[in-house]
């Protein structure tokens, strides 16, 4: 049994050792993302968020870097499930079998709440740099998930420097509490509350999620799972909940560590200065406007409250006096404070990525197909260094457990007591299943070699024109199927190889029959030309007497 002060005492240490974070984190979110609360998770209802906000493009730039990421790694058919053995993946019940899981998983992860909670988690993702999702079997649909403010997570890591655990504090009232673990494992204090009706006072809670030392492994009870979930109630240092999960539940992606440090650094983190920069020049260039357009006046000190501001309005002073209502002649320069605006703009921008995602919703209609290619694919490759993070630390893990989770579910079909399918192919038995990313990013980094051997080709054209014989260097049948499937072409669309074999083999003995078919016909045309009156003393008299002898003549 876990030790409940242990593990609040830990929660303390880790949210004390995250606390230098918070300040930069703030920072950010007041300029990034001012919609959500701060780090400290308290939120001020009725506020105005945006008050000190004077120009938009940062906000601007990060929903379009997320927007842009999610299309382009989370829509359409983004990864499907393949083996290591590239044998038993030219199976076609074996390419059946991946492709109906493949299906039924990307069915369900539409179904659920993935969407909305993704591009949220990206978001987060791109502007303080560290984001938190949890993954959960559903009540209504087969798999939920749940992105987490940074106020309310604090994880760890292990040796390799991946997040292993995570310890969450969350509120609930007496009636939640109770709803959620039963009243006979709430504390007394809410116990009471509850049955005295008092059913809206919050309690603070724990649920921490770390790997188990030590466990029974042949075992397969929630109590011997390899990372345990503890729910602990912090008021009463009670223990509520107690189980486990065989993966851990949670995703923390983050978008570029520096060594020694543990949170993420995002685009919004690098450019915060030059943001920052921005709004101030923002507010300057917006108060010389607003002096231009209704300049500050001078008057005499006589004439006060009796000016007249109003449109066509008229002040009246002594003929040949020196006391006048005047503007004060404003000396902004506002082409300069314009240039260095646009300047700061565009450099935001660029840390935002913000005219690669434009450029292509900008293809025109003019374009050619492979200039609309080159162009996706010279976009999409700037960020491909960038984003292997997010393939360790969140794609692999939530496809894996989106796996296990439909697995267990019985949505791809009965499994036996090892959680094996039982009615996947005999090929497949045995064989780990890997994940193949098949996103339109994933797609144009894999169209690289395709472009590369097309490119080639075109310098050896000449050569090959020349010199026929070289194409034997080339296994054209590897191009063209590499090409097939690099593409993105559905793997129905591309023939079994043992088909393409016995089709080449059938047309070949089809040939040999037509060309011997051919040999006969003449044959016989000789024959039948040899059949009237020859000299016997003719060698053709042989021929005639002999047909067999003209195979070998024609």
């Amino acid at each position: 049994m876990p030790d409940p002060k242990r593990l609040i005492d830990r929660f303390g240490q880790m949210k004390s050792a995250r606390a230098i974070w918070n300040s930069l984190f703030d920072d950010v979110i007041k300029y990034v993302t001012p919609s959500q609360t701060l780090s400290t998770g308290i939120a001020e209802p009725g506020s105005t968020k945006t008050a000190a906000i004077y120009d938009s493009t940062a906000i601007y730039g990060n929903l379009t870097l997320a927007a842009g990421l999610y299309g382009a790694l989370y829509t359409g058919k983004w990864f499907k499930f393949k083996t290591s053995d590239n044998d038993v993946n030219e199976d076609k019940g074996v390419q059946a079998h991946l492709g109906f899981l493949t299906e039924r998983m990307q069915a369900e992860l539409l179904e659920s709440n993935f969407g909305t909670q993704m591009l949220q988690l990206i978001m987060s993702l791109t502007s303080i740099g560290t984001s938190c999702m949890y993954e959960e079997e559903g009540q209504d649909t087969t798999i939920n998930f749940d992105t987490k403010h940074i106020s309310s997570f604090y994880f760890a890591e292990n040796k390799d420097h991946l997040v292993d655990t995570v310890f969450r504090e969350f509120p609930l009232k007496v009636r939640q509490a109770v709803q959620e673990f039963g009243l006979s494992n709430v504390g007394g204090g809410i116990r009471k509350l509850y049955e005295k009706q008092k059913f809206e006072q919050e309690f603070k809670f724990l649920h921490a999620v770390y790997p188990r030392e030590d466990y029974d492994t042949s075992k397969r009870d929630s109590a011997n799972m390899p990372y345990a979930s503890v729910y602990v109630d912090v008021k009463e240092g009670k223990i509520v909940r107690e189980s486990g999960y065989q993966r851990f539940p949670y995703m923390v992606p983050r978008w570029g560590k520096n060594a020694g440090e543990i949170c993420g650094r995002s685009p919004s983190i690098h450019a915060l200065s030059e943001i920052k920069m921005l709004n101030q020049m923002a507010y300057t260039i917006i108060r010389a406007g607003q002096k231009a357009v209704d300049p500050p006046i001078n008057a005499p000190t006589y004439m006060e409250g009796q000016i007249n501001m109003n449109p066509r309005g008229i002040n009246f002073y002594e003929k040949g006096g020196k006391d006048r209502v005047e503007e004060v002649v404003s000396r902004s320069n506002f082409v300069i404070g314009q240039e260095l605006k646009n300047d700061s703009k565009e450099l935001i921008n660029n840390f935002y990525f913000v005219d690669l995602f434009l450029s292509l919703s900008r293809i025109t209609k003019q374009m050619t197909i492979p200039e609309v290619m080159e162009r996706k694919r010279e976009g999409l490759r700037i960020l491909s260094s960038m984003l292997e993070p997010l393939q360790k630390e969140l794609s692999d893990p939530l496809i894996k457990r989106s796996f296990d989770i439909c697995k267990r579910k019985g949505i791809f079909g009965p499994i036996d007591e090892n959680e094996n399918l039982i009615d996947a192919p005999e090929a497949l038995q045995g064989q780990p299943i890997e994940i193949e990313y098949t996103s339109s990013l994933a797609m144009a980094l894999r169209m690289e070699e395709v472009q590369a051997f097309t490119q080639s080709m075109e310098l050896v054209a000449p050569l090959l024109q020349a010199h026929p014989d070289a194409m034997d260097n080339i296994d054209i049948d590897d191009a063209i199927r590499g090409t097939l499937e690099r593409s993105g072409a559905p793997q129905s669309f591309i023939m079994d190889w043992d088909v393409v074999v016995e089709k080449r083999r059938a047309r070949q003995e089809a040939m040999q029959a037509q060309a011997q078919a051919e040999k006969m016909a003449q044959v016989a045309d000789i024959t039948q030309k040899l059949s009237g009156k020859v000299d016997p003393s003719s060698p053709l008299k042989e021929l005639g007497d002999n047909p067999e002898q003209l195979e070998g003549m024609v």
